[in-house]
């Protein structure tokens, strides 16, 4: 791709292409490199086989940190289970708990390689359930219009997948929407996968609430019939992992964490197929271990995310383009309706390939997303790789040529 082979760096290639559609986090990997690389002589186990769901020190570590940060409720280490990625993790879920043919709900805007991790192994269909512009609420009633339409052309709705905090609004659910979501899913006897792949990657002092902390406050208690054991129940699932908060998408982590127990012996199973290294593991147990590092690093990732975030919005001020107010994530999601030659999806096309060939700037198409409306755009602000003295810096270099681009434009 030519963008990606000739990207901008504001030092080495300043003319290079400023590829904004691709959701990595290049802010902070110089600090987890550098602690990666002080860990220690590598130990001989990492050569062998494994437990491949996880080794007992890496689910150990991951729990402490899930539980600490940013699911806020106990989590068991027996009820982690590690996959090479996120998507590889949702594809098993669709494996387990549907059948070929049966639908997953998705509410859209959305991030578009969910389709494909439904469908490429486990054949399961997406029905896209469009929230509204500018709050993007999901709501009983836009839920209930996808199940029904899905039920009028053939297919039965088994999973609710979500995103939160929301790629690619940067928006995040609160505790009502999410609670409406756990009992509509009750009701509807479907499965409810959380994605809480940027789950810390939230800015300074927004607060974060995981499905998790709903499910225990719903369920755990003696009246309530369960415990601190099983408290998300048998359909409640969460899906995380290090390749967004940690910015490591290149080592393949995700992570699951269930109660079902049927469920986690099948995924264990499958996880054959799709295990994490040893040493990628046992790297990163080290790190987690230190509990200092992690507060400073996750600190570090959200301050420097928000600065990234400002440097967006005023690039956008700049050309008066409405952005929706992002609480975290690496993407935020502008209206650049008012450029568009005619207010369709081939517009929306060719303003995209009028800022790629003119203005070298990348960004992901509202199509791609599946956009209600045309003329919207994903745009991924922590990358391409920023300066530890400027982490913005990619952000001035787009408002310099979104505003050299758009001049005497007709407003």
């Amino acid at each position: 791709m030519r963008g990606l082979s000739d990207p901008f760096h504001p030092s080495t290639n300043p003319a290079g292409y400023l590829v904004l559609l691709v959701a990595e986090n290049k802010l902070s990997w110089p600090l987890l490199k550098a602690k990666m690389e002080k860990v220690g002589e590598i130990p001989d186990w990492v050569s062998g086989y494994g437990d491949l769901r996880g080794e007992d020190n890496f689910r150990t570590q991951v729990a402490k940190m899930m539980e600490k940060s940013f699911i806020g409720a106990p989590v068991d280490k027996e009820c982690i289970v590690a996959q090479a990625g996120a998507g590889s993790l949702i594809d098993t879920l669709c494996w387990c708990v549907a059948e070929e043919g049966d639908v997953c709900i998705i509410p859209a805007p959305m991030y578009s390689a969910f389709q494909n991790d439904l469908y490429a192994r486990a054949r399961i269909r997406m029905k896209v359930a469009h929230t509204k512009h500018p709050e993007y609420k999901i709501t009983r009633e836009v839920l209930e219009e996808s199940y029904q339409s899905s039920m009028k052309e053939g297919g039965t709705p088994k999973i609710l997948l979500i995103c939160n905090p929301c790629n690619p609004t940067g928006l995040i659910y609160d505790e009502e929407t999410l609670e409406m979501c756990v009992r509509w899913c009750a009701e509807k006897n479907m499965h409810f996968i959380s994605d809480e792949i940027y789950g810390n990657s939230i800015f300074p002092d927004v607060k974060f609430t995981s499905v998790a902390k709903v499910c225990r406050r719903l369920n755990a208690g003696p009246s309530k019939g369960s415990d601190e054991s099983n408290y998300l129940g048998n359909q409640v699932h969460i899906v995380s992992g290090f390749s967004k908060d940690f910015g490591i998408s290149g080592m393949r982590v995700g992570t699951l964490f269930s109660h079902n127990r049927d469920l986690l012996s099948a995924a264990n199973n499958l996880t054959y197929f799709q295990a994490v290294s040893n040493h990628t593991q046992w790297i990163l147990s080290q790190c987690l271990a230190d509990e200092q590092f992690l507060q400073n690093y996750i600190s570090d990732v959200q301050r420097r995310l928000y600065v990234c975030y400002k440097g967006l919005e005023e690039a956008l001020a700049a050309i008066d383009v409405p952005l929706t107010p992002a609480q975290g994530t690496l993407m935020a999601w502008a209206d650049f309706r008012k450029y568009l030659p005619e207010l369709t999806w081939e517009g929306e096309k060719q303003l995209w390939l009028e800022l790629f060939d003119k203005a070298k700037i990348l960004f992901t198409t509202g199509k791609s997303c599946q956009s209600e409306v045309p003329g919207f755009f994903r745009i991924c602000y922590a990358w391409p790789k920023a300066t530890d003295e400027d982490p913005a810096i990619a952000m001035k270099e787009l408002k310099s040529r979104l505003i050299k681009h758009f001049a005497g434009a007709k407003k």
